[in-house]
Parts: C-alpha cells; sequence; structure tokens
C-alpha cells in the first residue's frame, strides 16, 4: 500500500532533523574533546620568539700616539690607547719578540673601551733590550696586536761616586748588634759611629764580650737617571785588623742579593790594609747597597770597625 504523498513529506522532513542533529552532536564531540586533550597534544599558535645571544667583545686594536718604553730590569707602568678595550673580565695583555720569553702585564685595568693600563716586570738582560710586539687579549678570546711599538731600553748609566771625604756620611742608614751567649757573663756591645776619621767614614761595633758574634751595617739608595741602570760596583776601605783574621770578614749586598763575601785571611780584603772589591750585579735602576762588617767570634779585640773610603756605581 503506498503512502500517500502528504505523508512522504512528513518522513523527510523528520530524517533531516535527525542527521542535523547528529552533526550538531558530532561537532560538540570533536570540540569537547580538544577542549581536554593534555596540554601537550594542544596545538598552541606559534610565537616570534629569538634566542638571547652573549655580547660578545669585539676585537680590540691599538693606536698609540707615542711608542711606550720602560728599562729593562724595572717595572713599567703603561698606558695603551686603542678601541674596543672590554670591560669585565680584565683584558690580556703581554708583549712578545721571537727568540724570548713572552712578558706578561700585571695590573691591567681598562679605564674606557679606548684606554688601559697596565704594568710589565721587564727582565734585567741586555738580550731583552730592543723593539716587542704589543698583543691585547678581550675574554671572549678577540685579539689584536701592534708590531715593534714597545721599546726595551739597555743603556747604561753614567758613573756615580760616593766620595767619603767630600759627602760625609750624608742619608746612610745602620746598625750593629751582637748575637748570642758571650762566654764572659759582664761586657757591652754597641754600635760604634758612623763617624767622620781623617777624612773618611768609619762604622763598626764595639765589643767587651767574648766569644760572641758581631756584626755592623750601612746601606743605602742609589736611583739612576730614567731609562738607565747601572751593573757594577766598586767599594775602597778598610777592615780593622784582628788577632783572628779568619772570623773577620766583610759582605757586600745589591738589592738584596749577596755579590761579595771574604774574611780577612783573603786579599781583598786583607787583615787592616786598604783595599778595593769590584763586582758585577744584576743591572737595575735602582740600587740599594748594603755594606757589612764583623766577627764570628769576638776575640781579644775590642772595636771591630769598617773604613770607608769611596763607593762608585757604573
Amino acid at each position: 500500500m503506498t503512502p500517500p504523498p502528504g505523508n512522504n513529506k512528513g518522513y523527510l522532513k523528520i530524517a533531516g532533523a535527525i542527521i542535523l542533529i547528529a552533526i550538531i552532536c558530532l561537532v560538540i564531540a570533536v570540540v569537547m574533546t580538544g577542549a581536554f586533550l593534555p596540554s601537550s597534544q594542544q596545538q598552541v599558535p606559534s610565537q616570534n620568539i629569538s634566542p638571547v645571544s652573549p655580547l660578545i667583545p669585539l676585537t680590540p686594536s691599538m693606536n698609540p700616539s707615542t711608542s711606550p718604553s720602560g728599562a729593562s730590569g724595572t717595572i713599567a707602568p703603561v698606558t695603551l690607547a686603542g678601541t674596543n678595550f672590554a670591560y669585565g673580565p680584565a683584558p690580556s695583555v703581554w708583549l712578545s719578540r721571537v727568540g724570548e720569553p713572552d712578558i706578561f702585564a700585571t695590573d691591567v685595568a681598562v679605564i674606557s673601551p679606548t684606554q688601559l693600563t697596565c704594568t710589565f716586570p721587564l727582565p734585567a738582560s741586555p738580550a731583552s733590550a730592543g723593539e716587542w710586539d704589543i698583543f691585547v687579549k678581550n675574554y671572549g678570546e678577540q685579539s689584536g696586536s701592534k708590531i715593534g711599538v714597545f721599546m726595551v731600553l739597555d743603556e747604561i748609566s753614567p758613573p756615580l761616586t760616593w766620595d767619603w771625604s767630600v759627602d760625609g756620611w750624608g742619608d746612610w742608614q745602620h746598625d750593629a748588634s751582637c748575637t748570642g751567649t758571650p762566654a764572659t757573663k759582664t761586657g757591652s756591645c754597641r754600635e760604634y759611629g758612623p763617624i767622620m776619621v781623617d777624612g773618611h767614614g768609619e762604622h763598626g761595633s764595639e765589643v767587651n764580650l767574648v766569644s760572641i758574634p758581631t756584626q755592623s751595617r750601612v746601606w743605602k739608595t742609589f736611583t739612576a737617571r730614567t731609562g738607565t741602570r747601572w751593573n757594577t760596583l766598586t767599594f775602597s776601605g778598610l777592615l780593622s785588623s784582628s788577632s783572628l783574621p779568619v772570623a773577620r770578614w766583610i759582605a757586600i749586598e745589591v738589592n738584596g742579593e749577596r755579590v761579595f763575601y771574604a774574611d780577612a785571611t783573603r786579599s781583598p780584603p786583607g787583615n787592616g790594609q786598604k783595599f778595593t772589591i769590584t763586582q758585577s750585579f744584576t743591572p737595575a735602576n735602582s740600587v740599594t747597597v748594603r755594606i757589612s762588617g764583623g766577627q764570628d767570634p769576638t776575640y781579644g779585640v775590642s772595636l771591630y770597625a769598617t773604613q770607608f773610603n769611596s763607593l762608585t756605581l757604573s
């Protein structure tokens, strides 16, 4: 039996409504499923994010208006002009020359991107004289150099003579002492001088104790003209005689380094005789000379003095 035409239209409307409802439910299900996905599975719109790169120093360069220099055997302060000197960790600065060990700067300080200061401990060697290349390396390993711009000077200063008959004692420093336990229970140990006697200087110790070491010392610092240095010492004097000359001695130090030592059985100095001692030392612009004399141990004489005639640095 065929349904009348009016009923067909009703069925179609019902079927269409059912299909529409199914589509709506499907869409809702898809949306809700996405909303509850783990965050790791959800798609997030991409953003334009660039990684942050550390600031890398630029390559330094040097353009000093004058050639820096320093005398061999001295600590040379230097100011370098240039570009791109980096703040932060101090740059490495050094001098270099073929055949010589590099000389690394100390106390490096960046004043500005165009200026830094440092000091170079220059070796006391004639071989170090002449032109050196300067290198600067920032903490980022960027380096620059200037070829042959640093000059190490090695010029001997004109001789300087201290003549006690003319100059007296001036500002020489001095002391004297006895050490140990003497064999005698009573007595004295005191400094003698420094004084001038018959046109020469004298200094030592007066000791009335037996079998005790005694020594006396004088010292003074001399400074040569800037950029020059000395390397030789000549001293003229006399040791007062001793009845035990093997125990009578003299020593000379330059900048803390002993350059001469002998007892009175040797010549120089001899026992109660005038002598002249000439010794070389490490070249230096500033020279501290220390002259010591003594008796170890004391025996039979109360005055142990050294006569000072002249001292020459050359």
